[in-house]
């Protein structure tokens, strides 16, 4: 294959993997990037920024709301999720043509895990904000050649990094001990690489001591989302996966004993390219995406701009007997003037779909104050409004 051909096919083929990623936030999880925005408030007010970075890891979270506030247009929501999962792309695939490994391919592993984990209505962007700037510090530490020099960058850095993205600095600190171990390869590189993770062992349990007024279990993870949200197993897999590629091409190069490892343009490679991404692809729209949800999301984005008749629509898309979607159902009935006559061409379940029973946590006072409003009973809904704000934190 010759070398222009070979060119070509790697602008056109990212070109259109970034495409497909577009569209599929855009049109199959339009109502979800609606939700997102809904569901927080960016304030440009001193306060506000002050809450972020008074303790580690929620700077990036900060940036992330910032830009989860356009996303109030899918069109540009979308696309700043596709800028995001570009820059990932070209960051990963930089530090493996630096560790001399020419596999772009498997730079677009961490792009479809994040693809799966932004599917998930739980998951913030502010996360992949984390991601981006770990990548940036290994990309940073890879340009500095002289070793006293990265021991300095890496310490000063390194705490930084762990103020603005929390434990993100620990997987930027193993990006900086694979590159002296099979990067730089100097002499003194495994006394570099204890001194690294002494200092990012040392450093928050120092900040935790003396700085910050957290709880000790987080001292290590924060802001990993660990608990409370589901499909955290991918976000272990994107912090695993990428190290993981990084050490087994590095040691296959080392093994084969050459210099630069590359994978040759041909029809065999770029056929295993594509199953694996076809492959990929299929297996976030069958088990990341969910569409009952986005169908959920739509109904209560219809609820917000009171456009009933929409809401009727999505509810009959609805597969199962939901309690949610039947209170929403209700609520379109009654507004389009049709309770009477219509009520019972829908599913029902008795009292609990006409008014949801208070409990105390975040989903059911966010959705069921919206009853109140509609009914006029403006006070009640502010009472259930801001005790689903308390509860969300």
């Amino acid at each position: 294959m010759s070398q222009k051909v070979i060119t070509r096919l790697c602008w056109i083929i990212p070109g259109i993997l970034f495409l497909v990623f577009y569209f599929y936030f855009f049109t199959l999880n339009r109502f979800h990037l609606l939700y997102l925005e809904q569901t927080q408030l960016f304030c440009f007010t001193r306060t506000y920024f002050e809450s972020f970075i008074s303790s580690p890891g929620q700077f990036i979270f900060y940036l992330g709301e910032f830009l989860t506030q356009f996303f109030v247009y899918p069109a540009i929501g979308a696309g700043i999720l596709t800028l995001s999962g570009i820059v990932v792309f070209l960051l990963c695939a930089w530090i493996l043509k630096r560790f001399k490994t020419g596999a772009w391919v498997f730079a677009l592993v961490p792009v479809m895990l994040i693809a799966a984990l932004q599917s998930n209505h739980l998951y913030k962007v502010g996360l992949t904000i984390g991601f981006i700037l770990a990548l940036c510090f290994g990309a940073c530490y890879l340009l500095i050649r002289s070793p006293w020099a990265r021991l300095i960058v890496g310490a000063v850095a390194l705490p930084v990094l762990y103020h603005l993205a929390g434990a993100f600095a620990l997987w930027a600190a193993l990006l900086a001990v694979l590159s002296e171990l099979f990067y730089f390869n100097a002499k003194a590189r495994w006394i570099h690489s204890a001194i690294l993770i002494v200092v990012c062992l040392a450093f928050p349990f120092l900040a935790w001591k003396f700085m910050y007024i957290m709880p000790w279990q987080e001292v290590w993870i924060n802001p990993f989302p660990f608990r409370g949200v589901s499909r955290m197993p991918l976000f272990a897999a994107l912090l695993i996966g990428f190290p993981f590629i990084v050490v087994v091409l590095s040691l296959y190069r080392q093994f084969r004993k050459q210099e630069r490892l590359l994978v040759p343009w041909n029809y065999k490679s770029i056929l295993a390219s594509g199953v694996l991404l076809i492959g990929g692809g299929v297996w976030i729209k069958t088990k990341a995406y969910d569409p009952t949800i986005e169908v959920f999301l739509g109904m209560d984005h219809y609820v917000q701009t009171e456009d009933w008749k929409k809401v009727i629509e999505l509810s009959k898309e609805y597969p199962e007997m939901n309690q949610l979607v039947v209170y929403y159902t209700n609520l379109a009935v009654y507004k389009t003037g049709q309770m009477a006559n219509r009520m019972f061409d829908f599913p029902q379940m008795g009292v609990g779909g006409l008014q949801l029973q208070w409990a105390r946590d975040e989903v059911t006072p966010f959705f069921g104050g919206e009853v109140f409003y509609h009914l006029n009973y403006i006070n009640e809904a502010y009472r259930w409004a801001f005790e689903s704000m308390v509860a969300k934190g």
